[in-house]
């Protein structure tokens, strides 16, 4: 009887070693379209925009149903961002992008005087660049973005 019950637990450790192998070895990779690298800066006017959300839109090819998940990077003080599609920094699908810029969060105002610029909006709340971005496969892409 012992005996039996050891066999179950064999092939039950077997079993379980093979759907963890499966499991791993089906997930090789994480994004089902080629990535690339992508970092660049962001400036308005010769000056960096810090704080704003840069979104590059992959564009679909002929009859693909679809182009992929964007890459999304937020600009830092000197305006320089990173793109993030599945995991951190790993960049953008390889191909032509649309790229869209989402302005930075502002905090309110503090009391001021009215037409005062500090009361102001900004211009823009996102804005998409009329010139596609292509990036390119297994290369650093960067991409300076000015406005």
């Amino acid at each position: 009887m012992c005996n039996r019950t050891a066999r179950q637990r064999a092939w039950l450790g077997k079993l379980i070693l093979g759907f963890v192998v499966g499991v791993v070895l089906g997930c090789g990779s994480s994004a089902p379209y080629d990535l690339a690298p992508v970092h660049g800066k962001l400036t308005v006017g010769n000056r960096p925009l810090a704080g704003a959300k840069v979104m590059f839109a992959p564009v679909a090819k002929g009859d693909q149903p679809g182009a992929g998940k964007p890459g999304v990077g937020l600009t830092e003080s000197d305006g320089n961002f990173t793109l993030t599609t599945y995991s951190e920094g790993d960049g953008a699908v390889v191909g032509e992008h649309w790229v869209t810029i989402f302005a930075p969060e502002t905090a309110a105002p503090e009391k001021s005087a009215p037409g005062d610029p500090a009361n102001s909006e900004p211009k823009y709340k996102r804005m998409t660049i009329p010139k596609k971005q292509v990036v390119a496969a297994d290369q650093e892409n960067v991409i300076d973005l000015a406005l």
